[in-house]
């Protein structure tokens, strides 16, 4: 059974009606294209940390790269990249709910490290 919590936050899931007014990224298969032809991606990062956070960022797209390309199968090509990362976090959370951990600690230390690295306080 759901709790109110939980209830609310599958309440305020988006649905296939309001997924068109999202920004959708490339597809998949572009980001893997991307990343495996340069090891790099351009992203919108600027000053001294760019190139750090770049290679953060490439990090976490090969991971999402091999989770859509386990999830999605050939149809990579076509699945845009919010919504794999949107799955991969679903499923993370499935992980952490299994493992008994606590999913909005877990988000709070994430968005802790990112921060700090964001303002290289973290290296």
């Amino acid at each position: 059974m759901l709790t109110d919590e939980r209830r609310r936050r599958a309440e305020g899931a988006v649905t296939m009606t309001n997924k068109a007014d999202l920004t959708v990224g490339p597809e998949i298969g572009e980001l893997a294209r991307l990343v495996t032809a340069r090891g790099d991606l351009d992203l919108n990062w600027e000053g001294p940390l760019r190139e750090r956070n770049n290679q953060r960022a490439v990090f976490a797209a090969i991971g999402v790269v091999a989770f859509a390309k386990r999830v999605y199968g050939a149809s990579i090509d076509v699945e845009p990249s919010d919504q794999a990362i949107a799955d991969l976090l679903a499923d993370l959370r499935h992980l952490a709910d299994g493992l008994g951990l606590d999913w909005d600690h877990l988000c709070g230390w994430g968005e802790g490290h990112y921060e700090a690295q964001i303002e290289d306080d973290l290296a």
